[in-house]
């Protein structure tokens, strides 16, 4: 068991990083890129009136550390790559900023991806991790009432029958669970570089979701590995991942 704790720890790593957007904004030397959309979880709502995003060019998670806001506990580590379920060969990371409507403040969302590319010629789905955060004054959960449930846990589908689990940590964060388990899905969108148009646009797809919000940020870590086969062994790492997150907030 200490072994394992010790390798979910070394996994979170980067994903431990957090910002805020008080009184903190990216140092303009990290370059500004064209972009089209804004990333959303479909099993978590966003305001709609989300305005003047300015998108930055995407680093590494190395690269990212010195422009994130301060807001949560930094790591003085990066992810151990070599923990992950899969050998990584792109490691990116997206900051995007937003205004809501009719407001001053200005808000980030950050995206930290770790992906094993696949061969796209033969119709391979590239494998990943992906943790997003978003700044959200008010939390999109507030109105479920999770207590009328298993006081720890409960499980049910979702609109087109994929499993949803509902698990809250130790300090009572309750965390949303969307596993694939039909052949079809609610579409899971995520930052991507367009090398040939040097811009920032969103990518569709499907994945795996643990959405949860905590403290003034909505978590979205989202993973696809080996989609036409069920792990639940990867799942509850994936579950691990999340409460280390809750836990170091």
């Amino acid at each position: 068991m200490v072994r394992r704790c010790k390798k979910i720890q070394s996994l979170l790593l980067l994903f431990a990083m957090t910002f805020s957007l008080l009184g903190c904004s990216p140092d303009r030397l990290l370059p500004t890129v064209k972009g089209s959309g804004f990333a959303r979880s479909e099993h978590a709502s966003l305001p709609h009136s989300i305005e003047n995003i300015t998108y930055f060019k995407p680093v590494t998670p190395k690269e990212l550390a010195p422009y994130l806001p301060t807001k949560m506990k930094s790591v003085n580590q990066l992810i151990n790559t070599t923990l992950l379920p899969f050998p990584t060969n792109k490691e990116s990371a997206y900051l995007v900023t937003f205004q809501l409507e009719q407001e001053q403040e200005l808000f980030q969302q950050v995206q930290l991806t770790y992906a094993q590319e696949r061969d796209a010629t033969v119709n391979e789905e590239n494998e990943f991790v992906i943790l997003r955060m978003t700044e959200m004054k008010e939390d999109p959960f507030a109105n479920i009432d999770i207590d009328k449930t298993n006081q720890h846990s409960s499980q049910s589908v979702d609109i087109i029958g994929n499993e949803v689990r509902i698990e809250r940590t130790q300090n009572g964060v309750p965390l949303f669970q969307h596993i694939k388990t039909t052949s079809g899905s609610l579409v899971y969108s995520y930052y991507d570089w367009d090398e040939t148009t040097l811009s920032v646009h969103l990518h569709n797809t499907v994945a795996d979701e643990i959405v949860f919000y905590h403290q003034g940020i909505l978590y979205q870590l989202a993973y696809s590995i080996n989609e036409n086969k069920r792990n639940e062994k990867i799942h509850q790492q994936m579950i691990q991942v999340a409460k280390t997150i809750v836990d170091n907030a």
